[in-house]
């Protein structure tokens, strides 16, 4: 809650943003936390960004050709999207977990045409806090729908369609692909796990929504061909095999096959897949078999996890630098650092960005 805000602020004040919210920018001056998790997040971050430029703009062509209508905002916690978006004449309810809600209250208020509800998403009662809603109605779930469980999805709709019959849900949907194999080291941090995702608009629709109308599919990978296009086509990524002494890791005879992977999965970017053999890094979460995303770079930083090529093999491990020297650390107690020597044939060919396992 409190790095997404972040994230919006941060981007507000970057050299060339393409949203503004000076709402998150004057929160987190007053905010009293520690924002370190969030330069070590940039997945997390640019995926925020990303949220935001997608949503926005639907939200505010609701509001264009919806006037004077409702809008319901479920999961808010600290999100300014009313402070953005108000066209003077939207009725805004930000709905969230009591203790959300009052964290929220204490920094936001409440006003004549923006309030809060404190109440879960999954209790058939929340409706009755709202006022008049004979007019045009529209839900907004961000960022809540891939921490619930599917029947869970479908409970929310349920009780969307028989309290507010008639209203457009504009919903998040995470990708089945990413809710599988994707990694965010601020989720993994608090404890919490992704647990539904979804292959299409028409499962969706199948699954949890048989009772709705499918107006739009907008995918998030539409959002960077618009704003970065020629990240768009870099979908397919090279597994790479094994590597011959002084050959580069990208040498094409080296590439078993491409797969086609979303890069903005990782951060930063990668430009190769890697599989793993053997179990020295198991202490950083890297398992014998995971498919490890990879930075093409011969410069790393002392503590980073690294893709080194070392007498004609390819090892992972953390690369260690003092005074010249360098070492190739493990992350496993039964094995031991690899000390290049010289007249080895050692180079560092990448950097980790992540990685992909099967369930």
């Amino acid at each position: 809650m409190l790095l997404t805000l972040h994230a919006r602020a941060e981007h507000t004040l970057s050299d060339r943003p393409r949203f503004s919210d000076p709402a998150a920018v004057e929160l987190v001056s007053r905010l009293d936390y520690d924002f370190t998790m969030a330069s070590q997040d940039r997945l997390m971050a640019d995926g925020v960004v990303l949220r935001t430029l997608t949503l926005d703009p639907l939200v505010a062509g609701y509001l264009h050709t919806h006037p004077g209508c409702t809008v319901v905002n479920i999961a808010c916690g600290l999100d300014t999207r009313f402070q953005r978006l108000d066209d003077g004449r939207v009725t805004w309810y930000d709905l969230d977990l009591p203790d959300v809600i009052a964290l929220r209250r204490r920094l936001l208020e409440d006003g004549e045409r923006h309030r809060t509800i404190a109440a879960s998403a999954l209790d058939p009662s929340w409706p009755d806090q709202l006022g008049d809603v004979s007019r045009d109605v529209l839900v907004i779930i961000e960022g809540l729908s891939m921490y619930l469980e599917q029947e869970e999805v479908r409970t929310l709709l349920d009780i969307i369609a028989a309290r507010l019959p008639g209203a457009t849900v504009l919903i998040e949907v995470m990708p089945r692909l990413f809710q599988k194999y994707g990694r965010e080291r601020s989720v993994e941090d608090a404890g919490a796990r992704y647990t539904y995702g979804c292959s299409s608009a028409s499962e969706f629709r199948r699954t949890v929504a048989p009772g709705y109308t499918l107006l739009h599919d907008v995918p998030f990978t539409r959002t960077i061909a618009r704003y970065h296009p020629l990240l768009a086509p870099l979908t397919r990524l090279p597994l790479v095999g094994r590597v011959a002494a002084g050959q580069p890791i990208l040498a094409g005879d080296r590439i078993e096959r491409h797969l086609k992977i979303d890069r903005w999965l990782f951060s930063p970017r990668p430009d190769f897949l890697l599989r793993v053999q053997g179990d020295s890094m198991i202490d950083d979460g890297i398992l014998d078999g995971d498919l490890v995303a990879g930075k093409a770079t011969p410069q790393a930083l002392h503590g980073q996890i690294v893709i080194a090529r070392v007498d004609g093999g390819i090892t992972i491990k953390r690369l260690w630098q003092h005074n010249g020297q360098v070492r190739l650390l493990p992350r496993n107690a039964r094995h031991v650092p690899i000390d290049p020597s010289p007249w080895e044939d050692f180079a560092i060919e990448g950097i980790y960005c992540g990685l992909l396992r099967r369930p």
